[in-house]
């Protein structure tokens, strides 16, 4: 290559000399040329975070997923910009020994096998630094529900209708906060008690709501039209757009404090729904339905400590060694 054309290509932007790079080397590939070893390491890995966040977001990933992961790359990437599997493993390593939680490196792992994925997919890169790289197994944990005095505080204490039916469409409902954040007036179905809610993976499924919590949603959408509203927002938020689920979040750490109730989330609320649900005997089936998974599997792992109480409870009445044998006490002798 003559110098003027080096001497021209150094002036492109830091993109378009990312660009016409990648088409020598595709270029390269289809002529069957040896491709240097330390390609992968030339390029300019920070210019691809945001088209990869860009594409997650496509996929329904939670707001918060998707925070944690652009954090995770940038913290990552300004320790090693140039990263090879040997750097993965060094930074996993790093944050290991901090005294990061099982659950939190698992995410870590998530948000690096997610980024290097979105680079192989599109034979951005060579080779995949993380395809190797394991998740580590977490115990199985038993997943706190607000309990039944926690949810009825929350529900006697004052406030405006529009938070009580937020609160209600968790607890009684299921929902996600991010579910409730993003509730169109549209999705609302009050002949036959439904709302179509879009879940993870934008996934969309209707959620039967009680006749109560109805009303309360017809109530709060008058009183928006009252007011000359014409968006489709059930909580509209403050930017003109709805509400979030930090916002969400806020309110209930305000309310609970306020009203001297020990903290509860909203996800603590979805999972009082579910163990009451499921603990009164409800169809696994549509429980699961209800809550948005993907599958039974799914329920099953989270709430197994239910089912398999239930179960013990329901086989040890019916299979009971002494089922049916009179036993009465007698006198000692």
């Amino acid at each position: 290559m003559n110098k003027e054309l080096i001497d021209l290509l150094s002036q492109l932007s830091p993109s378009k000399q990312r660009l016409v790079r990648e088409l020598v080397w595709n270029l390269a590939q289809l002529e069957q040329l040896t491709i240097p070893e330390d390609h992968d390491a030339r390029l300019d890995f920070q210019s691809y975070v945001n088209p990869w966040l860009e594409q997650i977001l496509t996929l329904g990933m939670s707001h918060h997923t998707i925070r944690h992961y652009s954090g995770a790359m940038f913290n990552f990437l300004a320790l090693y910009p140039n990263p090879k599997r040997s750097h993965i493993e060094a930074y996993l390593a790093r944050i290991t020994a901090s005294g990061l939680k099982p659950s939190s490196l698992s995410a870590h792992i998530s948000a690096l096998k997610s980024f290097f994925n979105y680079l192989a997919d599109r034979e951005i890169i060579t080779t995949n630094p993380t395809a190797k790289i394991r998740r580590p197994r977490l115990p199985q944990a038993i997943r706190e529900a607000a309990t039944p005095a926690q949810v009825q505080a929350l529900l006697d204490a004052p406030k405006p209708p529009h938070r009580q039916a937020m609160l209600l469409l968790m607890a009684d409902s299921g929902l996600r906060a991010n579910e409730v954040a993003t509730l169109q007036i549209s999705h609302l179905d009050p002949d036959h008690h439904l709302v179509t809610v879009i879940g993870k993976g934008n996934k969309v499924r209707q959620v039967p709501v009680a006749p109560s919590t109805t009303g309360i949603l017809a109530s709060c959408v008058a009183e928006l039209r009252s007011i000359d509203y014409l968006d489709d927002w059930t909580f509209p938020g403050a930017s003109g757009s709805h509400t979030s689920p930090d916002s969400i979040h806020s309110y209930m750490e305000r309310l609970c404090k306020r009203e001297s109730i020990p903290k509860v989330t909203p996800h603590q609320l979805r999972h009082y729904a579910a163990t009451q649900m499921l603990s009164h005997g409800a169809n696994l089936k549509a429980v699961s339905k209800i809550l948005g998974h993907a599958n039974t599997s799914t329920t099953v792992n989270i709430y197994w400590h239910i089912l398999d109480q239930q179960e013990i409870i329901d086989q040890y009445a019916k299979f009971s060694p002494l089922k049916g044998v009179p036993c009465q006490s007698q006198e000692q002798r």
